[in-house]
């Protein structure tokens, strides 16, 4: 599971923290088979643009979940 702690980002399985970096200096995030991240997680990676990449156990992509490069509405739009 992928769970934000202030502006950090935790990898943690079980009870055990397996990874603990802060998010300043994260571009993009590969994530094989079946993690879960937290709302809270998923809104800091956008909030400062980092993409998220899904791929299933055998490495076969699914998707991605990233922020828009611009908050201009009118740009957007």
């Amino acid at each position: 599971m992928l769970t934000k702690v202030g502006e950090r980002l935790c990898a943690v399985k079980g009870r055990k923290t397996l990874l603990d970096r802060p998010v300043f200096g994260i571009d993009s995030i590969a994530v094989f088979g079946n993690v879960q991240v937290t709302s809270q997680a998923l809104v800091m990676l956008m909030e400062h643009g980092v993409t998220i990449s899904y791929f299933t156990y055998g490495g076969a992509y699914l998707g991605q979940t990233g922020a828009d490069s611009s908050k201009n509405i009118f740009l957007r739009m």
